[in-house]
């Protein structure tokens, strides 16, 4: 009789076991996200794992991303570069006043002024100043001698003379000289159209240039140390006004622009 139950049981058991596995998932996803850290094997049952595989992507996604960024010092450099080429712009839109944009006469009156202005700040400031012949250098001394025989001065007789006084000092020891040699260019700055000047200073008998593109060198004398006064005279006028360019150690300077018959000073210190 003892089978008996045994065997009633045992069929009574496995019909209990589904309903109590019916139950138990259903309950088991309640508790695992009640309580997660209270059962190991709930706890790893939120297979996040794969799901957080594919989160770790965006950081592997921003790695690339990450490329670019030397990219950056270019812009940078490029904001510098437009910082500096903006610099030079201005330089040169405040150079346009003093030049034209095109070899012509035909100046603004803001071109005008700007020229008066600049050689007048020039001059007050003690900014004409002119290249001097090295006397000690025998190379400059005979290309100066070349360049006064070049001079368009009508006195053969005098050009000579200016050549052999310019050697004469060259050969003295350098604390004997007494004199000094300006080296002085004009030229035509804007349209070449016949511009005519006479030069004279002391030391230097007139001089008259007709003035082009190219410079035109003058060797003037003048005491060691001491200043000089350069006179510019407009003997002819070709168009608008003489628009004569001087060349100083400091690069270009455009003069004032004059009319035939007047004259400019100014002063090599």
């Amino acid at each position: 009789m003892q089978k008996e139950p045994s065997g009633a049981a045992k069929p009574a058991t496995p019909a209990a076991a589904p309903a109590r596995a019916n139950a138990t998932p259903s309950a088991a996803p309640a508790r695992a996200n009640a309580m997660p850290s209270t059962s190991p094997a709930r706890a790893a049952a939120p297979s996040p794992a794969p799901v957080r595989a594919p989160a770790a992507m965006p950081s592997l996604a921003t790695a690339p991303k990450a490329k670019p960024e030397p990219e950056a010092a270019p812009e940078a450099k490029s904001l510098k570069t437009g910082g500096i080429l903006a610099g030079v712009l201005a330089a040169l839109v405040g150079a346009w006043l003093l030049w034209p944009a095109a070899p012509t006469d035909n100046l603004t009156p803001q071109q005008v002024q700007a020229r008066v202005e600049h050689f007048q700040q020039a001059a007050a400031s003690g900014l004409i100043t002119m290249p001097k012949v090295d006397l000690d250098s025998p190379k400059a001394v005979e290309q100066a001698a070349v360049q006064i025989a070049a001079m368009p001065m009508k006195d053969e007789k005098a050009k000579a003379a200016l050549a052999k006084e310019l050697r004469a000092e060259a050969a003295k020891p350098a604390a004997q000289r007494t004199k000094e040699f300006e080296v002085v260019r004009f030229n035509d700055d804007c349209e070449i159209d016949g511009d005519t000047i006479t030069v004279t200073a002391p030391g230097l008998l007139p001089t008259t240039l007709r003035l082009e593109r190219d410079w035109q060198t003058l060797i003037i004398p003048k005491a060691k140390g001491q200043p000089t006064t350069i006179t510019v005279y407009g003997s002819h006028d070709g168009y608008g006004g003489e628009t004569v360019g001087l060349s100083t150690e400091r690069g270009e300077l455009p003069m004032p622009i004059f009319k035939q018959n007047q004259s400019i000073d100014f002063t090599i210190p």
